[in-house]
């Protein structure tokens, strides 16, 4: 019986840090959404001066912007992604944990 009580002492004091991590993970993949939907209405308004302009030196500016705004997605973008896998993994721990507590 000892046991199982202080199973549920470390239970209670994990939970609060586990979803204040959760939220702070979801957080940063919303932020990190935010910032590519962004950037993708930056990348159309560079599209269209791209095909208006008529100066060279404009013209590769833009293109300089252009290729820093698609590198930035793609690295926010795998960001994302290693924050949705964590946050799976990090709930397949916790409900393992939960179940291991319980038993």
């Amino acid at each position: 019986m000892g046991c199982s009580s202080s199973a549920a002492v470390r239970k209670s004091t994990a939970d609060p840090r586990r979803e204040e991590c959760r939220l702070e993970i979801l957080e940063n993949i919303q932020d990190n959404d935010n910032i590519v939907q962004e950037n993708n209405r930056m990348l159309c308004m560079i599209d269209r001066q791209i095909a208006s302009s008529k100066s060279s030196r404009e013209l590769n500016r833009l293109k300089k912007l252009k290729s820093k705004l698609i590198r930035e997605n793609q690295e926010v973008t795998v960001h994302s992604d290693v924050l949705k896998q964590y946050s799976v993994v990090a709930s397949e721990k916790s409900n393992m944990s939960q179940n291991v507590l319980s038993n």
